[in-house]
């Protein structure tokens, strides 16, 4: 009997690999491989009362593969922006991203949050007010983690999320929500300027906005453009991050500034640079995305390019995720696989290349009447395809047949071989 149980176990323990590891296979988690997502709205994961002492239900939305048959499934959980005054769960920021990642396999929750702060609209934000309304998200942000976990192990896993692995992301404020979650962790590194016996901000690091006696630890964070109050928070062995910022954010600093509402420096913190230099130099496995002359969240809401910054925003989640779910190679972080930096670059304008992700040939489209090829390197820097460019021409298509799936970087090139300018295309 004792050898019948034990192989019998040996063949559930066998199963049960095979379950989790089936749904890496292919190009689920980084190709949308679903055709659609079902939609389940307004849930409650908890409640708490706002800054001004009204109770405040707490509601999420789930996004789900549609005809997904795998057991257990990863989960990514995101908060909109908004300078924690406005945005919603619903908002263009976070919705574009969730439907187009559950259909990649994933469930994608996006939660709201408590809004608002003391001084708006007048006589204005300060430093304590600001603080304290990202510490009251910060803990229904928590809340959100410890209510799917709590459904896990209460109510039968309603939504077949595999417990280890859960992430959270963020845009703007829902970044800063992020990366507070993961390195606001002890009660002494809350800032001194908090009022910590405000019924709102009652409970502390964990906070009273539902699902208590549950973990709210994750596995890693999305943070897009979002900022930490202090660098210092951050030690071995903490939750990792990937971040995506522009350069020329301004109203998050992409590296050490003032957080700015309306030309009114609120309060100083440390941008994705910052927080990406920290979690480096401890040995993390984190990675940053930086947008080149790029302002506040560019993937959405009115951007000049923001077609193409939103599909590399999206291929850069989708890669780190991939890469923490199934330990695929990670690509596309600063520092890594780059393009040899020994070329000069001077500006092109308006400067594209579509669809992109893309399973077949690309566009590439240009201004400068400089470039004279258009050129593709694998990320090791070998180059894989030259395409020249007639006088006048500022549109040329890249046949891409022959090429492996993977990423590469795309050139613009002038007859000097001086580079103009170089962006990335991912191939599915």
């Amino acid at each position: 009997m004792k050898k019948i149980l034990l192989a019998t176990l040996s063949v559930l323990l066998f199963l049960n690999t095979v379950t989790a590891q089936t749904a890496c296979y292919g190009d689920r988690y980084l190709k949308q491989t679903f055709n659609d997502f079902v939609l389940t709205s307004d849930i409650s994961y908890g409640q708490n009362i706002d800054y001004l002492g009204i109770n405040t239900d707490l509601l999420l939305d789930v996004y789900e593969p549609d005809g997904d048959t795998a057991a257990l499934r990863p989960l990514l959980i995101l908060a909109h922006g908004g300078f924690f005054l406005a945005g919603s769960k619903t908002g263009e920021d976070v919705v574009g991203l969730a439907q187009s990642l559950a259909k990649m396999g994933y469930v994608v929750a996006s939660i709201n949050y408590r809004l608002g702060m003391e001084g708006i609209p007048f006589p204005g934000p300060t430093s304590k007010a600001a603080t304290e309304a990202v510490l009251r998200a910060t803990q229904d942000g928590r809340a959100a983690v410890r209510f799917f976990r709590k459904d896990i192990h209460e109510n039968g896993n309603a939504y077949k999320i595999d417990s280890t692995q859960i992430y959270f992301g963020g845009v703007s404020a829902g970044g800063f929500l992020g990366v507070q979650l993961a390195y606001l962790d002890e009660l002494s590194e809350i800032p001194a300027i908090v009022d910590l016996s405000k019924a709102d901000l009652a409970g502390g690091i964990d906070g009273n906005s539902g699902n208590p006696g549950y973990s709210w630890k994750v596995n890693a964070i999305i943070n897009d453009c979002g900022a930490l109050g202090d660098t210092a928070w951050i030690k071995a062995g903490d939750i990792p991050t990937m971040s995506l910022h522009g350069t020329i954010d301004g109203t998050v600093p992409y590296d050490y500034g003032y957080i700015v509402l309306a030309g009114i420096n609120i309060t100083q913190v440390y941008g994705s640079e910052y927080i990406y230099q920290r979690t480096s130099n401890l040995g993390m496995d984190d990675c940053l995305k930086t947008f080149e002359g790029a302002g506040h969240v560019p993937h959405c809401c009115g951007h000049a390019n923001q077609e193409q910054y939103f599909d590399t925003t999206l291929n850069r989640i989708s890669m780190y995720l991939s890469h923490r779910i199934c330990n695929t190679d990670l690509w596309g972080c600063d520092g890594m696989a780059e393009f040899p930096a020994s070329v000069v670059e001077v500006e092109a304008n308006n400067f594209s290349v579509f669809p992109n992700p893309t399973s077949g040939n690309a566009m590439v489209q240009f201004e400068s009447q400089a470039v004279a090829t258009v050129e593709v390197y694998s990320v090791l820097g070998n180059r894989v395809l030259v395409t020249q460019v007639a006088a006048g021409q500022q549109t040329i298509e890249l046949h891409t047949e022959g090429l492996a799936k993977g990423l590469y970087i795309v050139a613009l090139k002038d007859a000097n071989q001086t580079i103009l300018n170089r962006t990335e295309l991912l191939l599915q």
